[in-house]
Parts: structure tokens; C-alpha cells; sequence
């Protein structure tokens, strides 16, 4: 299922970012503590985080950024645009012809600076 697919389930996007943040809010509790980037990665900043995997150095570490574990709960299984560089902004631009919350970036840029996950909550009251 692509993200148009996916964006569809809904009665709106309103309805559409509820489910996202409620599996973001999920993922950022659950694992509160984990880090995209292994605590020893000394140049994450330039490596980027994946959608579908760890980052390039470590691809088994985890199965995607927090944004890509929330969107396949949802139903995202698209392989091309989840293995796509690009920031959740341009993808949903790009895929979906929308707009994400402000937020997102927020979180996405945490996620690139390997914050922990938990310090995402902040954003999603």
C-alpha cells in the first residue's frame, strides 16, 4: 500500500495525522531510551535515517526511522517510497500532494540528531 493508499483509510487528514501521532506517541514510549544511530556513531549527521531500515552503518539496528515504524502500522508497505531519501515534508509532498504538521520536521530532525525517542512526546500532545 503506497502512502495515497494509506492517507485514504480516512475519512480526512485530520483523522489521517490523529493515527500518525497516536503511533508516533506509541513508538516514542515504548522506547523511550532508543537512539535511530548507535550511542558510538560518531557521524550520524551526515548518514541520514532510512524509512525502511537502520542507518547505513547499522542496518539491522532497527526496521526504520520513527516515522517509517509508524507509517507501516498503518499500513505503508510500498518498497519504492519507503527505501526513497527524502525528508517526511518532501515525501508526503511528493507521494500524497499534502502537507505535514510542522511538528513532524521537528521530530524527523530530532530523529537525524539521534535523540532518544522519548524526547519526541513533547511534540505530541
Amino acid at each position: 500500500m503506497n502512502l495515497k493508499e494509506v492517507v485514504a483509510k480516512y475519512p480526512n487528514n485530520k483523522a489521517f495525522f490523529k493515527a500518525v501521532k497516536v503511533e508516533l506517541k506509541k513508538l516514542a514510549t515504548e522506547k523511550a531510551d532508543f537512539t535511530y544511530f548507535s550511542p558510538k556513531t560518531k557521524d550520524y549527521n551526515f548518514i541520514g535515517c532510512k524509512y525502511d531500515s537502520g542507518p547505513d552503518c547499522a542496518k539491522s539496528r532497527c526496521s526504520g526511522c520513527i516515522f517509517g515504524q509508524a507509517l507501516r502500522k498503518l499500513g505503508w508497505t510500498d518498497k519504492d517510497e519507503r527505501s526513497r531519501v527524502a525528508t517526511i515534508s518532501q515525501l508526503f509532498e511528493d507521494k500524497v500532494c499534502m502537507d505535514v504538521p510542522k511538528y513532524w520536521s521537528m521530530i524527523q530532525t530530532m530523529n537525524d540528531n539521534n535523540k532518544p525517542w522519548g524526547k519526541f512526546l513533547k511534540y505530541l500532545k
